[in-house]
């Protein structure tokens, strides 16, 4: 599970409001859980969808050493920052949406959540230190802590922290800060539908690189069944029982 945020936000994804009698795969918050950034693949993995069969719409059961996982690409239409996903993860936990199809008697405790995104793998990382206007900016962490990506003496392939410098300006409020190097990228105010977050816009004259890559992997707490006015949800509920998880029938 991941750490339980205090927050105080309308609980609205930024993929909209979970479908009546649909079925989806949660890693829920707890006080006692980890922090996001453990579950994130710091350096990504790039994937090839089409080896892997992967699509932008619906997920994947992929087996890797004899256990199956769900493999998600996380859409950019509703994520246009890599920083949106991981964010919302942080005040509200996972929640993605599987086909009634999909084969649920395949995945037990041992399946992961493995999400994707088409933006998780800068290739050209090199070009975004250099106008931060310092080797190593004050507004820079790696979010894993590596040594290898805080306390380098050249610029690292890639580091998750880059996906908080690298939001694009549209929808991004500036902040109000004292008066900083002309070349220091600009902090600003993220507003998602349920809540908001602070990071940095792409560094002027950049254009990134992006690959399809792996960026998180969670853990399943549960199945959950929106409950239906209609009583579908029943239906569901009882395809999601194939699964080897705990499911729960709850409202949207």
């Amino acid at each position: 599970m991941v750490t339980h945020a205090t927050r105080s936000f309308v609980p609205l994804r930024g993929c909209g409001r979970r479908k009546e009698g649909g079925i989806y795969a949660e890693c829920g918050l707890s006080e006692h859980g980890l922090p996001v950034e453990h579950f994130l693949v710091d350096p990504p993995l790039p994937v090839d969808a089409d080896a892997l069969g992967l699509t932008s719409i619906g997920v994947k059961l992929v087996e890797v050493a004899g256990v199956w996982h769900i493999f998600d690409i996380v859409g950019a239409e509703h994520y246009a920052n890599l920083a949106d996903f991981v964010e919302e993860v942080r005040v509200m936990g996972a929640s993605r949406r599987l086909a009634k199809t999909l084969d649920f008697a395949k995945l037990t405790a041992d399946s992961k959540l493995v999400l994707l995104h088409r933006r998780a793998q800068i290739d050209n990382t090199a070009d975004y230190f250099p106008p931060m206007g310092r080797w190593i900016p004050p507004s820079w962490h790696c979010p894993k802590r590596l040594l290898e990506h805080e306390a380098f003496d050249h610029f690292p392939a890639m580091c998750a922290g880059l996906w908080w410098h690298d939001l694009e300006p549209e929808g991004a409020e500036p902040l109000l800060e004292p008066a900083q190097e002309a070349a220091t990228p600009t902090r600003v105010r993220r507003r998602m539908p349920g809540f908001h977050y602070d990071a940095w816009v792409r560094p002027a004259g950049i254009w990134p690189r992006y690959r399809l890559a792996v960026f998180m992997v969670l853990p399943i707490t549960n199945l959950a069944v929106i409950r239906a006015q209609d009583g579908s949800h029943r239906e569901s509920a009882e395809v999601a029982r194939r699964a080897h998880l705990r499911v729960e029938v709850c409202d949207a």
